[in-house]
C-alpha cells in the first residue's frame, strides 16, 4: 500500500487530499557471487493504482538498483 499527498497553499500548507493506492514491484534480479563478496544487480518495475487527485501523479516507472553484500559466515554456537 502506498499513499498519495497532495498540498496547496503556502507555508504552512494544509493537506488537500490524500489517496491509499495497491502498491506491486516486480523485478528480476541476478546474484554473481566471487570469492566472498557478492553483487546483486536488480530490475524493478513499480506500479500502483490510479487516483483520482487534482493533480496527475507518475504512478508507474523502471527502477534499477545494485546491492554490494560481503558474505562471511558467523561462527556458530555449539553446545
Amino acid at each position: 500500500m502506498v499513499q498519495f499527498a497532495q498540498h496547496s497553499g503556502t507555508p504552512p500548507s494544509t493537506l488537500s487530499e490524500y489517496a491509499k493506492e495497491f502498491f506491486a514491484a516486480p523485478g528480476l534480479a541476478l546474484q554473481l557471487s566471487a570469492s566472498r563478496v557478492a553483487v546483486i544487480p536488480e530490475l524493478q518495475y513499480y506500479f500502483t493504482g490510479h487516483s483520482e487527485l487534482t493533480w496527475p501523479i507518475h504512478n508507474k516507472g523502471l527502477a534499477f538498483s545494485v546491492r554490494l553484500v560481503f558474505l562471511s559466515e558467523i561462527r556458530r554456537i555449539r553446545r
